[in-house]
């Protein structure tokens, strides 16, 4: 008779002032707080780089820039040519 495991995925959870927020949730803000202090120290920043640095994939880091474009971060240029961080929307 063969067993069957239902693997189900947890996350380890960590206090904040907010309540609480998954490690995997503080992870992604920490990465995106780096993208943009690396992005606004350069000219041009290419996805490649960005994944070197915070050790992730460039599918990663192209998600990760959408969704600073969807949070009001004005960021110009597109996956395979490089990025350009113009400001911020108020």
């Amino acid at each position: 008779m063969r067993r069957r495991f239902i693997y189900r995925h947890t996350e380890e959870m960590m206090p904040s002032p907010e309540g609480y927020v998954s490690e995997r949730a503080a992870r992604r803000c920490d990465r995106h707080s780096a993208i943009i202090e690396t992005m606004q120290s350069r000219t041009l920043t290419k996805a490649y780089e960005l994944a070197a640095l915070l050790k992730a994939t460039n599918r990663t880091i192209y998600r990760d820039i959408a969704a600073l474009r969807q949070a009001g971060h004005q960021i110009v240029g597109e996956a395979g040519v490089g990025y350009i961080f113009k400001g911020t929307k108020q």
